[in-house]
């Protein structure tokens, strides 16, 4: 039986109207939001660079300088748009289009901004680590910047040397072909926890963000203990906010020529891949390599 939309109360039919375009908006925001996630991780942390060189102390203006060095590479090159620029650019059956080393990555921004400013934060990081030390030696309180910067140094390492679980596509066709199979994987993993591991799974970038928001709640609260000073605990308040964006809405490979090239030989047939294989195999017998 159909229903007249005539007899439907005025309000019920406005509701529906502004319930979608509501929907749609926050879409299209959210959308936004993700292809230029890496910019607006790097903007908010600008933030914390730039309270840090306010506390006057040499090493951290040191840090926020290599700091503000690696947010400006997210904020020029952290987009989709430049991720499809890059694949533009390089051919996708060009073996030289993928960095073979991280320090290949470290010096190519614009194909892989994630992983570059990572390396100029590692270096930022150091300097704040430094900052602890000089403390001790003045006769201050300096655990908070000494441990926290030693654990940062390895979170963002750990976003530049980790291995990122590859994106699959699985066929259509396949798609409940054997429930059973699902329903045991599933069941292995129980509860929130297992939940959690799964999705922290290569995924590096979100695990050291998490580590960083532990991190960052750990800086105010030893800030204030401490009394480091407002613009030392203000960066550390910046920065929960600035990591759980990243945990949420950064992968490496969603922003570097690397990803871009994979899920583009993911479209083409089989005979495609397996020709790009060859031609890197070829390489690197060339140089006198073993095939990776």
């Amino acid at each position: 039986m159909e229903m007249d939309t005539k007899t439907l109360p005025w309000d019920a039919l406005v509701f529906s109207r502004s319930e979608s375009k509501a929907l749609g908006f926050w879409g299209k925001l959210i959308d936004k939001l993700r292809d230029n996630s890496p910019r607006v991780v790097g903007a908010l942390k600008l933030g914390i660079d730039v309270s840090f060189s306010l506390t006057g102390n040499p090493f951290m203006i040191a840090s926020a300088v290599f700091a503000i060095a690696g947010r400006l590479v997210a904020i020029a090159w952290g987009t989709k748009e430049n991720q499809e620029k890059m694949l533009e650019r390089h051919k996708s059956d060009d073996p030289d289009a993928i960095a073979k080393t991280t320090a290949g990555k470290i010096i190519r921004p614009k194909e892989y901004p994630v992983e570059s400013s990572s390396a100029l934060s590692v270096v930022a990081e150091w300097f704040g680590t430094a900052y602890g030390v000089s403390r001790f030696q003045s006769g201050e309180a300096g655990y908070t910047p000494l441990i926290l910067g030693l654990v940062a140094v390895w979170s963002y390492a750990n976003i530049l040397f980790g291995k990122e679980g590859k994106a699959t596509k699985k066929p259509a066709d396949d798609a409940g072909q054997d429930p059973l199979v699902f329903a045991q994987s599933q069941s292995k993993r129980v509860g929130w926890f297992g939940k959690l591991r799964a999705l922290m799974k290569d995924n590096p970038v979100m695990v050291s963000s998490l580590v960083n928001v532990a991190l960052c709640t750990a800086g105010v609260i030893g800030g204030l203990i401490e009394m480091h000073g407002a613009w030392y605990v203000t960066a550390f308040a910046i920065g929960i906010v600035a990591n759980s964006v990243q945990a949420l809405l950064v992968k490496k490979r969603e922003f570097n020529i690397e990803g871009a090239i994979e899920d583009k030989m993911q479209d083409q047939p089989a005979g495609f891949a397996r020709k790009l294989a060859e031609k890197r195999a070829g390489r690197d017998g060339d140089l006198g390599m073993a095939p990776a």
